[in-house]
Protein backbone atom coordinates (compact mmCIF):
# COMPACT_ATOMS: atom_id res chain seq x y z
CA UNK A 1 0.00 0.00 0.00
CA UNK A 2 1.44 3.35 -1.07
CA UNK A 3 0.06 6.38 0.79
CA UNK A 4 1.71 8.96 -1.50
CA UNK A 5 3.60 8.85 -4.79
CA UNK A 6 7.04 9.63 -3.33
CA UNK A 7 6.96 7.50 -0.17
CA UNK A 8 7.81 3.87 0.53
CA UNK A 9 5.14 1.20 0.47
CA UNK A 10 3.58 -0.01 3.70
CA UNK A 11 3.44 -3.81 3.45
CA UNK A 12 2.53 -4.83 7.01
CA UNK A 13 1.91 -3.60 10.55
CA UNK A 14 2.63 -5.78 13.59
CA UNK A 15 1.40 -5.34 17.15
CA UNK A 16 1.57 -8.30 19.56
CA UNK A 17 -0.52 -11.07 17.93
CA UNK A 18 -2.38 -8.71 15.54
CA UNK A 19 -0.94 -8.65 12.01
CA UNK A 20 -2.18 -6.30 9.29
CA UNK A 21 -0.93 -7.14 5.79
CA UNK A 22 -1.53 -5.02 2.67
CA UNK A 23 -1.05 -6.22 -0.89
CA UNK A 24 -2.40 -5.81 -4.40
CA UNK A 25 -5.51 -7.90 -5.05
CA UNK A 26 -3.99 -10.52 -7.40
CA UNK A 27 -4.03 -14.30 -7.31
CA UNK A 28 -0.25 -14.71 -7.26
CA UNK A 29 0.06 -12.25 -4.35
CA UNK A 30 -2.58 -14.13 -2.36
CA UNK A 31 -0.87 -17.49 -2.95
CA UNK A 32 2.47 -16.05 -1.82
CA UNK A 33 0.90 -14.61 1.32
CA UNK A 34 -0.74 -17.93 2.10
CA UNK A 35 2.62 -19.69 1.68
CA UNK A 36 4.28 -17.15 4.00
CA UNK A 37 1.57 -17.63 6.64
CA UNK A 38 1.97 -21.41 6.42
CA UNK A 39 5.75 -21.19 6.87
CA UNK A 40 5.32 -18.85 9.84
CA UNK A 41 2.89 -21.23 11.52
CA UNK A 42 5.23 -24.18 11.04
CA UNK A 43 8.18 -22.25 12.50
CA UNK A 44 6.46 -20.82 15.54
CA UNK A 45 3.75 -23.40 16.18
CA UNK A 46 1.11 -20.65 16.27
CA UNK A 47 -1.91 -21.48 14.09
CA UNK A 48 -4.01 -18.80 12.39
CA UNK A 49 -7.60 -18.42 13.61
CA UNK A 50 -9.55 -18.37 10.35
CA UNK A 51 -12.75 -17.29 12.09
CA UNK A 52 -11.11 -14.09 13.38
CA UNK A 53 -9.16 -13.37 10.18
CA UNK A 54 -10.74 -10.97 7.69
CA UNK A 55 -10.11 -9.52 4.22
CA UNK A 56 -10.94 -5.94 3.20
CA UNK A 57 -10.89 -5.03 -0.51
CA UNK A 58 -10.66 -1.68 -2.22
CA UNK A 59 -13.62 -0.22 -4.05
CA UNK A 60 -12.11 -0.90 -7.48
CA UNK A 61 -11.81 -4.67 -6.97
CA UNK A 62 -14.60 -6.47 -8.87
CA UNK A 63 -16.96 -8.96 -7.22
CA UNK A 64 -15.70 -11.77 -9.46
CA UNK A 65 -12.10 -11.24 -8.34
CA UNK A 66 -13.17 -10.99 -4.71
CA UNK A 67 -14.93 -14.37 -4.82
CA UNK A 68 -11.87 -15.95 -6.44
CA UNK A 69 -9.43 -14.52 -3.87
CA UNK A 70 -11.73 -15.43 -0.95
CA UNK A 71 -11.78 -19.02 -2.15
CA UNK A 72 -7.97 -19.13 -2.15
CA UNK A 73 -7.50 -17.49 1.26
CA UNK A 74 -10.43 -19.05 3.09
CA UNK A 75 -11.10 -15.89 5.15
CA UNK A 76 -14.35 -13.96 5.39
CA UNK A 77 -14.75 -10.69 3.49
CA UNK A 78 -15.78 -7.56 5.39
CA UNK A 79 -16.41 -3.93 4.49
CA UNK A 80 -14.81 -2.62 7.70
CA UNK A 81 -13.08 -3.95 10.80
CA UNK A 82 -11.32 -2.84 13.99
CA UNK A 83 -7.54 -2.84 14.37
CA UNK A 84 -6.19 -1.91 17.83
CA UNK A 85 -9.59 -0.46 18.70
CA UNK A 86 -9.79 1.82 15.63
CA UNK A 87 -12.22 1.19 12.81
CA UNK A 88 -10.67 0.75 9.35
CA UNK A 89 -12.75 1.18 6.20
CA UNK A 90 -12.26 2.17 2.57
CA UNK A 91 -14.74 5.04 2.86
CA UNK A 92 -14.35 8.38 4.62
CA UNK A 93 -14.98 8.09 8.34
CA UNK A 94 -18.01 9.70 9.99
CA UNK A 95 -18.58 10.84 13.54
CA UNK A 96 -20.62 7.70 14.27
CA UNK A 97 -17.63 5.51 13.42
CA UNK A 98 -15.79 6.74 16.52
CA UNK A 99 -18.68 6.14 18.92
CA UNK A 100 -17.09 2.89 20.13
CA UNK A 101 -13.83 4.68 20.97
CA UNK A 102 -15.69 7.48 22.76
CA UNK A 103 -17.76 4.95 24.71
CA UNK A 104 -14.62 3.15 25.92
CA UNK A 105 -13.06 6.44 26.99
CA UNK A 106 -16.19 7.47 28.89
CA UNK A 107 -16.33 4.09 30.65
CA UNK A 108 -12.76 4.58 31.86
CA UNK A 109 -13.48 8.09 33.07
CA UNK A 110 -16.64 7.01 34.89
CA UNK A 111 -14.91 4.07 36.53
CA UNK A 112 -12.04 6.33 37.60
CA UNK A 113 -14.47 8.75 39.24
CA UNK A 114 -16.23 5.91 41.08
CA UNK A 115 -12.98 4.35 42.32
CA UNK A 116 -10.95 7.43 43.18
CA UNK A 117 -13.51 9.85 44.58
CA UNK A 118 -16.22 8.81 47.00
CA UNK A 119 -19.33 10.89 47.63
CA UNK A 120 -17.70 12.57 50.65
CA UNK A 121 -14.78 13.62 48.47
CA UNK A 122 -17.11 15.02 45.85
CA UNK A 123 -19.04 16.95 48.48
CA UNK A 124 -15.76 18.38 49.81
CA UNK A 125 -14.89 19.64 46.33
CA UNK A 126 -18.38 21.11 46.03
CA UNK A 127 -18.10 22.88 49.42
CA UNK A 128 -14.86 24.48 48.29
CA UNK A 129 -16.22 25.44 44.87
CA UNK A 130 -19.99 25.82 44.83
CA UNK A 131 -19.93 27.02 41.22
CA UNK A 132 -19.66 23.38 40.15
CA UNK A 133 -22.41 22.13 42.43
CA UNK A 134 -25.21 21.72 39.92
CA UNK A 135 -22.99 20.23 37.21
CA UNK A 136 -20.63 18.09 39.30
CA UNK A 137 -23.28 16.69 41.67
CA UNK A 138 -26.77 17.84 40.50
CA UNK A 139 -29.64 17.99 42.95
CA UNK A 140 -32.76 15.99 41.99
CA UNK A 141 -31.36 15.56 38.48
CA UNK A 142 -31.57 19.31 37.75
CA UNK A 143 -28.75 21.57 36.66
CA UNK A 144 -28.41 25.17 37.82
CA UNK A 145 -27.41 28.38 36.09
CA UNK A 146 -23.96 28.80 34.56
CA UNK A 147 -22.80 31.97 36.32
CA UNK A 148 -19.26 32.06 34.95
CA UNK A 149 -17.88 30.75 31.67
CA UNK A 150 -16.21 27.33 31.82
CA UNK A 151 -13.16 28.82 30.11
CA UNK A 152 -12.68 31.18 33.06
CA UNK A 153 -13.05 28.37 35.61
CA UNK A 154 -10.39 26.33 33.81
CA UNK A 155 -7.80 29.10 34.07
CA UNK A 156 -5.04 28.64 36.66
CA UNK A 157 -5.53 30.31 40.01
CA UNK A 158 -2.80 32.83 39.17
CA UNK A 159 -5.04 34.20 36.40
CA UNK A 160 -8.22 34.36 38.46
CA UNK A 161 -9.56 30.87 37.68
CA UNK A 162 -9.96 27.71 39.74
CA UNK A 163 -7.28 25.58 38.10
CA UNK A 164 -9.77 23.01 36.79
CA UNK A 165 -8.46 20.85 33.95
CA UNK A 166 -11.05 21.10 31.19
CA UNK A 167 -10.98 18.30 28.63
CA UNK A 168 -11.41 20.62 25.64
CA UNK A 169 -8.70 22.98 26.85
CA UNK A 170 -6.21 20.12 27.32
CA UNK A 171 -6.73 18.78 23.82
CA UNK A 172 -4.09 20.99 22.20
CA UNK A 173 -1.33 20.37 24.80
CA UNK A 174 -1.96 16.61 24.66
CA UNK A 175 -1.69 16.71 20.88
CA UNK A 176 1.56 18.63 21.32
CA UNK A 177 2.99 15.59 23.10
CA UNK A 178 2.15 13.44 20.07
CA UNK A 179 3.66 16.05 17.72
CA UNK A 180 6.86 16.22 19.81
CA UNK A 181 7.26 12.43 19.64
CA UNK A 182 6.65 12.64 15.88
CA UNK A 183 9.32 15.33 15.37
CA UNK A 184 11.90 13.66 17.62
CA UNK A 185 11.65 10.18 16.12
CA UNK A 186 12.90 10.69 12.57
CA UNK A 187 13.18 6.95 11.96
CA UNK A 188 9.53 6.15 12.66
CA UNK A 189 7.30 4.97 9.85
CA UNK A 190 4.84 7.81 10.42
CA UNK A 191 7.57 10.46 10.14
CA UNK A 192 9.04 8.96 6.98
CA UNK A 193 5.64 8.92 5.29
CA UNK A 194 4.33 12.32 6.37
CA UNK A 195 7.63 14.19 5.96
CA UNK A 196 8.12 12.88 2.43
CA UNK A 197 4.52 13.73 1.62
CA UNK A 198 4.40 17.24 3.13
CA UNK A 199 8.06 18.19 3.64
CA UNK A 200 8.59 21.62 5.23
CA UNK A 201 4.84 22.25 5.15
CA UNK A 202 4.87 20.70 8.62
CA UNK A 203 5.61 24.18 10.03
CA UNK A 204 3.07 26.04 7.89
CA UNK A 205 0.11 27.51 9.75
CA UNK A 206 -2.62 26.43 7.33
CA UNK A 207 -4.04 22.95 6.82
CA UNK A 208 -5.51 22.12 3.43
CA UNK A 209 -9.10 21.02 3.19
CA UNK A 210 -9.52 17.25 3.02
CA UNK A 211 -6.33 16.51 5.02
CA UNK A 212 -6.23 13.29 7.02
CA UNK A 213 -7.14 13.23 10.70
CA UNK A 214 -3.60 12.20 11.68
CA UNK A 215 -2.15 15.19 9.84
CA UNK A 216 -4.63 17.60 11.47
CA UNK A 217 -3.77 16.29 14.95
CA UNK A 218 -0.02 16.67 14.36
CA UNK A 219 -0.45 20.16 12.87
CA UNK A 220 -2.54 21.25 15.85
CA UNK A 221 0.08 19.87 18.22
CA UNK A 222 2.88 21.67 16.36
CA UNK A 223 1.03 24.99 16.76
CA UNK A 224 1.10 24.45 20.54
CA UNK A 225 4.77 23.41 20.47
CA UNK A 226 6.00 26.59 18.77
CA UNK A 227 6.27 28.76 21.93
CA UNK A 228 8.32 26.19 23.88
CA UNK A 229 10.92 25.09 21.29
CA UNK A 230 13.74 26.61 19.33
CA UNK A 231 16.25 25.38 16.76
CA UNK A 232 19.51 23.89 18.02
CA UNK A 233 22.43 25.04 15.89
CA UNK A 234 24.53 22.23 14.43
CA UNK A 235 25.68 23.15 10.92
CA UNK A 236 23.34 26.20 10.75
CA UNK A 237 22.49 25.66 7.09
CA UNK A 238 18.71 25.44 7.61
CA UNK A 239 18.24 28.28 10.15
CA UNK A 240 17.41 31.79 9.00
CA UNK A 241 19.21 34.37 11.13
CA UNK A 242 16.28 36.78 11.37
CA UNK A 243 13.03 34.83 11.14
CA UNK A 244 13.87 31.53 12.90
CA UNK A 245 14.00 31.16 16.68
CA UNK A 246 17.50 29.92 17.57
CA UNK A 247 18.64 32.28 20.35
CA UNK A 248 16.86 32.41 23.73
CA UNK A 249 13.06 32.49 23.27
CA UNK A 250 12.48 34.68 20.22
CA UNK A 251 13.77 35.40 16.73
CA UNK A 252 16.20 38.25 16.07
CA UNK A 253 13.65 40.16 13.97
CA UNK A 254 11.93 40.99 17.29
CA UNK A 255 15.22 42.44 18.60
CA UNK A 256 15.95 45.02 15.86
CA UNK A 257 18.15 47.14 18.13
CA UNK A 258 20.69 44.35 18.60
CA UNK A 259 21.72 43.77 14.98
CA UNK A 260 21.66 45.14 11.44
CA UNK A 261 18.64 43.27 10.09
CA UNK A 262 18.60 44.62 6.53
CA UNK A 263 22.04 43.26 5.61
CA UNK A 264 21.48 39.72 6.92
CA UNK A 265 17.80 39.36 6.01
CA UNK A 266 18.17 36.15 3.95
CA UNK A 267 21.36 34.78 5.51
CA UNK A 268 21.61 31.45 7.31
CA UNK A 269 23.28 30.91 10.67
CA UNK A 270 26.07 29.01 8.88
CA UNK A 271 27.11 32.43 7.50
CA UNK A 272 28.17 33.36 11.05
CA UNK A 273 30.22 30.19 11.56
CA UNK A 274 33.63 28.96 10.48
CA UNK A 275 34.24 25.70 8.66
CA UNK A 276 35.00 23.84 11.88
CA UNK A 277 31.63 24.87 13.38
CA UNK A 278 32.92 27.63 15.68
CA UNK A 279 31.55 31.19 15.68
CA UNK A 280 33.30 33.69 13.41
CA UNK A 281 34.01 36.65 15.69
CA UNK A 282 34.89 38.96 12.79
CA UNK A 283 31.52 38.50 11.07
CA UNK A 284 29.64 38.72 14.37
CA UNK A 285 31.31 42.05 15.16
CA UNK A 286 30.25 43.40 11.78
CA UNK A 287 26.51 42.84 12.25
CA UNK A 288 25.80 42.57 16.02
CA UNK A 289 26.29 44.67 19.12
CA UNK A 290 28.57 43.56 21.94
CA UNK A 291 25.81 42.21 24.21
CA UNK A 292 24.33 40.04 21.46
CA UNK A 293 27.78 38.78 20.43
CA UNK A 294 28.38 37.68 24.01
CA UNK A 295 25.06 35.80 24.07
CA UNK A 296 25.78 34.08 20.76
CA UNK A 297 29.26 33.02 21.83
CA UNK A 298 27.78 31.41 24.94
CA UNK A 299 25.76 29.06 22.72
CA UNK A 300 27.18 25.59 22.29
CA UNK A 301 26.95 24.41 18.70
CA UNK A 302 26.47 20.74 17.91
CA UNK A 303 28.36 18.62 15.44
CA UNK A 304 29.08 20.50 12.23
CA UNK A 305 28.19 17.53 10.02
CA UNK A 306 24.72 17.11 11.55
CA UNK A 307 21.50 18.79 10.51
CA UNK A 308 19.92 21.38 12.79
CA UNK A 309 17.38 19.99 15.23
CA UNK A 310 14.71 21.09 17.70
CA UNK A 311 15.27 21.58 21.42
CA UNK A 312 13.19 22.77 24.34
CA UNK A 313 13.72 26.35 25.47
CA UNK A 314 13.30 25.36 29.12
CA UNK A 315 14.96 22.11 30.16
CA UNK A 316 15.27 20.23 33.46
CA UNK A 317 11.94 21.61 34.66
CA UNK A 318 10.51 18.20 35.49
CA UNK A 319 7.37 19.04 33.50
CA UNK A 320 5.87 17.18 30.57
CA UNK A 321 5.49 18.61 27.09
CA UNK A 322 1.75 19.00 27.66
CA UNK A 323 2.34 20.97 30.89
CA UNK A 324 4.86 23.29 29.20
CA UNK A 325 2.45 23.95 26.33
CA UNK A 326 -0.36 24.65 28.78
CA UNK A 327 1.82 27.18 30.62
CA UNK A 328 2.77 28.90 27.37
CA UNK A 329 -0.88 29.06 26.32
CA UNK A 330 -1.86 30.60 29.67
CA UNK A 331 0.96 33.11 29.34
CA UNK A 332 -0.55 34.30 26.06
CA UNK A 333 -3.85 34.85 27.88
CA UNK A 334 -2.17 36.66 30.77
CA UNK A 335 -3.04 40.10 29.45
CA UNK A 336 -6.67 39.11 29.02
CA UNK A 337 -7.24 37.64 32.49
CA UNK A 338 -4.51 39.07 34.75
CA UNK A 339 -6.73 42.08 35.64
CA UNK A 340 -8.11 39.99 38.56
CA UNK A 341 -4.76 38.86 39.97
CA UNK A 342 -5.04 41.34 42.84
CA UNK A 343 -8.11 39.51 44.13
CA UNK A 344 -6.19 36.24 44.53
CA UNK A 345 -3.40 38.00 46.42
CA UNK A 346 -5.85 39.15 49.12
CA UNK A 347 -6.20 35.52 50.31
CA UNK A 348 -9.90 35.89 51.05
CA UNK A 349 -12.21 33.23 52.39
CA UNK A 350 -13.38 30.93 49.60
CA UNK A 351 -16.97 32.16 49.77
CA UNK A 352 -15.89 35.81 49.74
CA UNK A 353 -13.49 35.13 46.87
CA UNK A 354 -16.26 33.43 44.92
CA UNK A 355 -18.58 36.38 45.55
CA UNK A 356 -16.03 38.86 44.19
CA UNK A 357 -15.11 36.62 41.27
CA UNK A 358 -18.77 36.61 40.24
CA UNK A 359 -18.96 40.37 40.69
CA UNK A 360 -15.86 41.03 38.56
CA UNK A 361 -17.18 38.73 35.83
CA UNK A 362 -20.64 40.32 35.80
CA UNK A 363 -22.29 37.16 37.16
CA UNK A 364 -23.52 38.34 40.58
CA UNK A 365 -27.22 37.33 40.88
CA UNK A 366 -28.62 40.78 41.71
CA UNK A 367 -32.27 41.57 41.03
CA UNK A 368 -31.24 43.49 37.92
CA UNK A 369 -29.29 40.45 36.68
CA UNK A 370 -32.21 38.13 37.47
CA UNK A 371 -34.61 40.39 35.56
CA UNK A 372 -32.25 40.33 32.60
CA UNK A 373 -32.35 36.53 32.73
CA UNK A 374 -36.17 36.70 33.10
CA UNK A 375 -36.03 35.05 36.50
CA UNK A 376 -37.48 38.02 38.41
CA UNK A 377 -39.99 40.81 37.73
CA UNK A 378 -38.77 43.46 40.17
CA UNK A 379 -35.24 44.87 39.91
CA UNK A 380 -35.41 47.12 42.99
CA UNK A 381 -33.23 46.54 46.04
CA UNK A 382 -35.06 44.27 48.56
CA UNK A 383 -33.71 46.35 51.50
CA UNK A 384 -35.97 49.33 50.83
CA UNK A 385 -33.50 51.53 48.93
CA UNK A 386 -36.02 52.07 46.11
CA UNK A 387 -33.19 51.88 43.59
CA UNK A 388 -32.24 49.44 40.87
CA UNK A 389 -30.18 46.67 42.44
CA UNK A 390 -27.25 46.28 40.07
CA UNK A 391 -23.56 45.70 40.75
CA UNK A 392 -22.87 49.38 41.40
CA UNK A 393 -25.69 49.56 43.93
CA UNK A 394 -24.46 46.47 45.80
CA UNK A 395 -20.83 47.62 46.00
CA UNK A 396 -21.26 51.38 46.51
CA UNK A 397 -24.77 52.88 46.82
CA UNK A 398 -26.76 50.49 49.02
CA UNK A 399 -27.81 52.08 52.35
CA UNK A 400 -26.61 49.06 54.31
CA UNK A 401 -23.22 49.33 52.61
CA UNK A 402 -22.95 53.07 53.25
CA UNK A 403 -23.82 52.62 56.95
CA UNK A 404 -21.31 49.79 57.38
CA UNK A 405 -18.48 51.82 55.83
CA UNK A 406 -19.37 54.78 58.01
CA UNK A 407 -19.16 52.61 61.14
CA UNK A 408 -15.77 51.32 60.03
CA UNK A 409 -14.48 54.86 59.56
CA UNK A 410 -15.71 55.79 63.05
CA UNK A 411 -13.71 52.85 64.40
CA UNK A 412 -10.52 54.22 62.84
CA UNK A 413 -10.42 52.27 59.57
CA UNK A 414 -9.82 54.70 56.71
CA UNK A 415 -11.92 52.74 54.20
CA UNK A 416 -12.15 54.61 50.87
CA UNK A 417 -15.39 55.55 49.10
CA UNK A 418 -15.97 55.32 45.35
CA UNK A 419 -18.24 56.87 42.73
CA UNK A 420 -18.52 53.99 40.22
CA UNK A 421 -17.71 50.31 39.84
CA UNK A 422 -14.84 50.97 37.41
CA UNK A 423 -13.35 53.52 39.79
CA UNK A 424 -13.74 51.06 42.68
CA UNK A 425 -12.02 48.16 40.92
CA UNK A 426 -9.20 50.35 39.61
CA UNK A 427 -8.44 51.78 43.06
CA UNK A 428 -8.65 48.38 44.77
CA UNK A 429 -6.21 46.94 42.25
CA UNK A 430 -3.72 49.79 42.68
CA UNK A 431 -4.11 50.30 46.43
CA UNK A 432 -0.82 49.35 48.16
CA UNK A 433 -2.58 48.82 51.50
CA UNK A 434 -3.82 45.23 51.15
CA UNK A 435 -5.34 45.36 54.63
CA UNK A 436 -7.82 48.12 53.79
CA UNK A 437 -8.59 46.46 50.45
CA UNK A 438 -9.41 43.21 52.24
CA UNK A 439 -11.60 45.04 54.78
CA UNK A 440 -13.55 46.69 51.97
CA UNK A 441 -13.97 43.36 50.18
CA UNK A 442 -15.31 41.73 53.36
CA UNK A 443 -17.60 44.71 54.00
CA UNK A 444 -19.20 44.38 50.56
CA UNK A 445 -19.73 40.68 51.07
CA UNK A 446 -21.24 40.88 54.58
CA UNK A 447 -23.39 43.91 53.83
Amino acid sequence: MRIATNVDKVTHLLFADDVLVTAEARSNNVRRLKKIFKSYCSWTGQPINSQKSMVLYGRKVSKKRRRKLNKIMGYKEVKEFYYLGIKLAVRRMKVEDFSNTIEKAMCRLNSWGARCMVIAGRQNVIDQNSLLKHDFLPENGKQGLHYIAWETLCLPTSLGGFGIHGAAGRQGPLRARIAWMFLQNNNSLLYKILYKKFGKKIWDNDVKRGATTAWKIIKDGINYIRPIVRLQVNNGSSININTDKWKLDRCLSKWPATCNISEIAEKKVSFLMEEDGKWNLEILSEFFLADMIELIQQMKTGENNREDSLELIRTNTGKTIAALCEEANNLNNDGKYSKHNWLKKLKLNQRVYLFWLRALNGALPTNNWLCYRRLAVNSNCPRGCNENEDLEHVMIKCNKMVDLLQNLRECGFNVPSFQSVDNCIMNLRQNPDKGLTKIFALAVYYS
